[in-house]
């Protein structure tokens, strides 16, 4: 940067005045130049005093005002306008030189930027891969709760599995046994007895030691028997008031002998109460498969839903619960309630 050839000073653009002959630069303050004289064509002190005067009088240097108003000469005017360019050409050139470092140092700038942009870009790529597995996982989980074989979908049917297989399971322990519907109820009745003479109206031939348990089944209702020691005509207790008696189960020692019975009351088809000479009304007699408490129900869903549909045949067979709509038509079998509301439709 230039300094002032008066007082050492640097100078700048808009305090300098610059002279035509030296090329010295001074502040316009050391010279004594107003801040609105013109500057064009002006010679410093120092060559002002070289120049002979006509007077042989010197110029000081410093502390004397020059006098401007005379008009300049054409070579002056060149040389002024020399030095303006001059001029005007070192400026542009520091200009020039200052936004050149300015460029390199935005440019070094706009390379470490460009740098910590990368590792930006490294980082957020980073966790954008580790929130892309978090989201898997979660939609994982959710798919894993919202699956229908969750695991509480799983223990339900695990559960639904093991009822069935220990249904089927009971219903073979069963596989001896009849159950016999319609026998009045009588307070000191004598079951054995009674299916005794039930074997000789079917025409079966059977042995004490064919039945190893008779009784009866379901909850004892009071006004089920006579109370109170009441007597019908005939002299036995009996179910006066009319009320469904309890089903007789019996067991048989052999398999063999439950179906001989089954066949029997399927050919007899028609047995009451007055055959075995039962005092009291008079019931129909029902011989059936013994089944489990859940077939039992399964069976009386499907009869209901047969009878709704128009079904021609529904019965048991072997613990199995079996349908038929039409004579010629496929067996299906019931094995579920599910299964009612597929089939009866």
């Amino acid at each position: 940067m230039v300094k002032c050839g008066a007082c050492g000073k640097f100078l700048s653009a808009a305090e300098t005045v610059r002279c035509i002959k030296c090329s010295g630069s001074f502040h316009k303050a050391c010279v004594a130049i107003p801040e609105s004289a013109s500057v064009k064509g002006w010679i410093c002190p120092g060559c002002k005093i070289k120049i002979p005067r006509e007077d042989n009088t010197s110029t000081p240097l410093k502390g004397i005002s020059a006098t401007y108003g005379a008009p300049a000469s054409p070579s002056q005017l060149d040389d002024t306008a020399h030095n303006v360019t001059e001029e005007f050409r070192m400026d542009l050139a520091m200009e020039i030189r200052a936004f050149r470092n300015e460029l390199s140092a935005l440019r070094a700038e706009v390379r470490e930027c460009r740098t910590e942009i990368l590792d930006l870009k490294v980082i957020l790529n980073s966790y954008d891969e580790k929130i892309s597995s978090m989201e898997t996982r979660i939609m994982a989980l959710e798919t894993k709760n919202n699956n229908p074989t969750s695991a509480m979908e799983t223990l339900e049917v695990a559960v639904t599995e093991l009822k069935a297989q220990l249904n089927t399971r009971d219903q073979e322990l069963l596989s001896s046994d009849i159950n016999i519907t319609g026998i009045p109820e009588r307070s000191g009745e004598n079951i054995m007895s009674i299916i005794r003479v039930m074997a000789v109206k079917l025409g079966v031939d059977l042995d004490d030691r064919d039945v190893t348990r008779v009784e009866r089944v379901g909850s004892t209702r009071r006004d089920r028997v006579s109370g109170g020691g009441e007597s019908s005509a005939s002299g036995g207790d009996f179910d006066v008031a009319d009320h469904r008696p309890r089903t007789v189960a019996v067991r048989f020692a052999r398999q063999t002998v439950r179906e001989q019975w089954l066949r029997a009351a399927r050919v007899r088809r028609v047995l009451t109460s007055g055959d075995l000479e039962i005092p009291g009304p008079t019931r129909r007699i029902y011989v059936n498969e013994r089944l489990t408490r859940l077939n039992a129900r399964l069976f009386y869903l499907a009869r209901q839903a047969g009878l709704r549909c128009q079904w021609k045949y529904v019965w048991t067979r072997n613990g199995r619960i079996l349908a038929r709509k039409t004579d010629g038509q496929k067996i299906v079998q019931i094995r579920s309630e599910c299964d009612v509301a597929r089939v009866f439709v």
